[in-house]
């Protein structure tokens, strides 16, 4: 009984510890005081109105300034708003069939194509159209310059690959929201971060992978259908970002860049 009794109270004092050690390791919470470092307001030209627009300098080599939320959203951990590549309008229904730079499929493409694919005319343009080999949004078509004005625009595949190198990633929830967490690795800036929220896509009408994945749209095209993306996940247990495209009728958020107001 003396041997059952020790052990019971050892059990009760071993189990809270266990549980406190638990806790601790599992706590992937991220302030907001880590996202509200080093923001600069910058201000631009939106129609006839002057507006700021909240952005980091991460210390890159490039200069660019990271806004600190997506196109749409006012907290970084919203999704914000979801574009089609290459348009500037939400919508309710994200297909080939509301597609703007295409007749209505994947054959009949209008805008941002090559010419020639494998030796012969790309069999994916539509037949008044011979391709433009335009291989990056015009200011027209990114959702960044329309939304914000002059001086801002989406990142490339370039400036993806720039923060990705520049910074160190960790997974965690802002007030409950999944994201990676990106902190420049830069002397003199290792306190600034920015957030991107697993925001999913929208296919259709629905909405995939929230909370799961993030997919962002960058200017660059990939071939004829597809575009370039940063794309997150934490299925592994470990942030991975990396550099990816998806088919560009889909609808994704926009984190625009800027090299600030002297621009």
């Amino acid at each position: 009984m003396t041997a059952l009794k020790t052990l019971l109270l050892t059990s009760a004092a071993v189990l809270p510890a266990l549980l406190s050690s638990c806790s601790k390791d599992d706590d992937d919470t991220i302030s907001m005081g880590e996202v509200s470092r080093g923001i600069e307001k910058v201000m631009t030209i939106q129609g006839k109105d002057t507006i700021f627009v909240d952005a980091v300098d991460l210390g890159l080599p490039s200069e660019l300034l990271w806004a600190t939320c997506n196109i749409g959203a006012n907290q970084p951990q919203e999704s914000g708003h979801f574009f089609a590549w290459g348009e500037t309008e939400t919508k309710t229904d994200y297909n080939y069939a509301t597609y703007a730079h295409s007749q209505g499929d994947d054959f009949t493409f209008t805008k941002y194509a090559p010419k020639i694919v494998d030796g012969k005319r790309n069999e994916r343009l539509a037949p008044d159209f011979d391709g433009d080999d335009k291989s990056r949004l015009e200011k027209a078509d990114d959702a960044a310059s329309v939304t914000y004005g002059d001086g801002w625009f989406m990142p490339t595949q370039r400036d993806f690959d720039e923060l990705i190198y520049r910074t160190t990633k960790r997974y965690g929830k802002l007030n409950g929201v999944p994201g990676i967490l990106f902190t420049s690795n830069i002397p003199g800036y290792q306190d600034r971060s920015i957030f991107l929220p697993m925001a999913g896509r929208k296919d259709y009408d629905r909405t995939f992978n929230e909370g799961s994945y993030g997919f962002y749209w960058s200017a660059d095209r990939y071939g004829t259908t597809e575009a370039h993306i940063l794309w997150l996940d934490y299925t592994v247990k470990v942030p991975n970002v990396t550099d990816d495209t998806r088919e560009r009728y889909l609808g994704l958020p926009v984190r625009p860049v800027t090299y600030g107001s002297d621009e």
